[in-house]
């Protein structure tokens, strides 16, 4: 069994559009994670074993409001 924890920060821009009550974010930044872990990594795909602490935080947000 794999326990896994992580802590982390980011630094984000993005851009955000309203019209018509709907919303749409978008943003992308640097990050930079802690990740510890404890088990056998047998179990996992080494798509999910990389503790390389940085990164690219990357998303896009869709939403309605009335």
């Amino acid at each position: 069994m794999l326990k896994r924890s992580a802590n982390g920060a980011a630094v984000v821009l993005g851009y955000q559009r309203a019209t018509g009550g709907y919303m749409l974010d978008f943003f992308i930044g640097p990050q930079y994670k802690s990740v510890s872990s404890e088990g056998d990594l047998a179990e996992v795909s080494n798509f999910f074993t990389s503790d390389n602490p940085m990164g690219v935080r990357l998303g896009v947000n869709i939403g309605y409001g009335w």
